[in-house]
């Protein structure tokens, strides 16, 4: 959901006095200082427990200090979920904060993964996820990182994201049965599904394209009143398919 933004330059008018040629300079502009984005981390990095040794960064252009690094998760719990990390990057030419997303090992310190982001500013939160699993004979990882949804609860109804972190092939979700997205690629986003307040949602599910369940989220005990909720597919601590829900 990139959004393109036009700057408008607003320039004062500059009048003359008298019958004489009056003139002044132009006003010098306000310094960019920087911009806060909000940045909410998600530890999904398996390996093989519930420890999860990995730092994500965030590698952006400072006020007056050039190149800066921010450590935006460490916690070393898999699953864990880090909130409201400021990240105060300044524009460059275009307008843009340009921040480097890295996911690290936290004892060797050997990149895994990286992400470049170009944000805009309208997008000052953001949601990063850390994906991967070292368990593998040929381990994989990933950065992953989306603009925050900004759909607000309601009085009536609430809004509802799903993610897939199983793998690599698309699936189909269903919300009680009923086939709410289907081809929802690895690693994304889903559409926002508005969960009725007067009716209750049962269960989450995902299948395979070809019709094999992968996973299913027994939701009936949660509540959604004013929530903005969040279910993450992923493998639990014992390797098998679970979910996370949480809020976005």
């Amino acid at each position: 959901m990139k959004k393109h933004i036009a700057l408008l330059l607003i320039f004062g008018a500059l009048t003359a006095c008298g019958g004489g040629g009056g003139g002044g300079s132009t006003p010098t502009p306000p310094a960019d200082t920087g911009v806060d984005i909000d940045v909410r981390t998600f530890n999904f990095v398996y390996q093989g427990g519930t420890t999860s040794d990995i730092i994500v960064n965030a590698i952006y252009d400072k006020f007056q200090s050039g190149q800066s690094t921010t450590t935006l998760h460490s916690n070393a719990v898999y699953g864990g979920i880090v909130e409201n990390i400021i990240v105060s990057a300044i524009k460059d030419t275009s307008g843009k904060l340009n921040v480097s997303f890295e996911l690290r090992n936290a004892n060797t310190d050997a990149l895994l993964a990286a992400e470049q982001e170009s944000i805009s500013s309208d997008e000052l939160e953001q949601l990063v996820f850390a994906v991967g699993d070292s368990t593998l004979t040929s381990p994989e990882y990933e950065v992953e990182v989306f603009d925050r949804p900004l759909d607000q609860p309601s009085a009536t109804s609430a809004p509802l994201y799903v993610i897939n972190l199983f793998g690599k092939e698309d699936v189909n979700i269903f919300i009680d049965d009923a086939l709410f997205q289907g081809a929802l690629e690895a690693i994304e986003l889903s559409n926002k599904y508005d969960v009725d307040l007067k009716s209750p949602l049962s269960k989450v599910s995902l299948e395979a394209l070809n019709g094999t369940e992968i996973a299913t989220c027994n939701v009936s005990n949660e509540n959604f009143d004013d929530r903005q909720s969040l279910i993450i597919f992923a493998k639990n601590t014992s390797n098998s398919p679970a979910c996370f829900i949480t809020t976005y």
